[in-house]
């Protein structure tokens, strides 16, 4: 044999043999990863809130300041986990150690602020779309089916860094009304790792070309997932936590407008 030839092969052994686990894991398996979230409130506009509520100086304005204070700070110890299968993925709070009962209101209050009582899920292959989540009145346990190529991303040129991976910026905004009637505007932020060639995110945001491991929301305030730790590989785990079993299946629309008329005083017929 050629000894060109014998020096192609040689190189060629070498590239094959030291190719990245995500490389890797792309052409022969299907991708098994865990992306676990850090939780960010704006603090900035936070602490300017209890400010002014202090210089307000009525008793319940101190309550008010004091309880947002102090929520921030539990909402700072919320951690999420984003578990993807193959084609399967599924974003949810840590499961949380016991409080006790001077600290649970706080803890409910920032899983309330933060989302944490959802569970969202998504399915590539079979294009669903749903979250999880309890009413807040009762029992009841909805799964909310959406809208599957929800997100009209608009990318742009910037770029940063954020757990190691070189990362692009993606923008999206949407307008939903309010309970009362009020139309209000998300402005959302993604930083996405192409390295990364997975379609999922944090929150129920996704459908990028590459992992989202950073994302920010804002409305009056800013709040962001950053990805503190990635592991991906046939070491971490192989299934997805299972959904619970739902009392009902609706729609968020549908959820909100029944809401909506059962606050709204009915015009009497005439």
């Amino acid at each position: 044999m050629p000894r060109h030839t014998t020096s192609a092969l040689l190189l060629l052994f070498l590239a094959c043999s030291t190719a990245t686990p995500v490389a890797a894991q792309r052409n022969n398996h299907p991708p098994v990863g865990q992306v676990t979230y850090g939780f960010y409130p704006d603090s900035a506009s936070i602490f300017a809130e209890v400010e002014d509520l202090k210089r307000s100086g009525g008793p319940s304005d101190l309550r008010s300041g004091n309880w947002l204070r102090d929520q921030y700070y539990v909402t700072r110890t919320l951690v999420f986990d984003l578990f993807f299968v193959g084609k399967e993925s599924l974003f949810q709070l840590q499961p949380q150690l016991r409080l006790d009962t001077e600290n649970r209101f706080l803890h409910n209050l920032a899983i309330l602020e933060t989302d944490g009582d959802r569970r969202y899920y998504l399915n590539t292959s079979t294009q669903t779309r749903l979250h999880e989540r309890p009413a807040l009145d009762s029992d009841t346990l909805y799964h909310l089916t959406d809208t599957f190529d929800k997100y009209q991303w608009t990318q742009t040129s910037a770029t940063k860094t954020v757990a190691g991976y070189p990362c692009r910026q993606a923008t999206y905004d949407y307008t939903y009304t309010d309970l009362d009637g009020i139309d209000k505007t998300v402005h959302v932020t993604a930083w996405y790792a192409p390295d990364l060639p997975y379609p999922y995110g944090p929150a129920g945001y996704d459908g990028l070309p590459g992992l989202i491991l950073e994302l920010t929301t804002w409305w009056k305030r800013s709040q962001t997932y950053r990805a503190t730790s990635i592991h991906i590989g046939p070491d971490t785990r192989q299934s997805l936590p299972a959904l619970d079993t739902p009392d009902r299946i609706t729609t968020e629309a549908r959820l909100a407008r029944e809401a909506y008329e059962r606050i709204e005083p009915r015009t009497p017929d005439r």
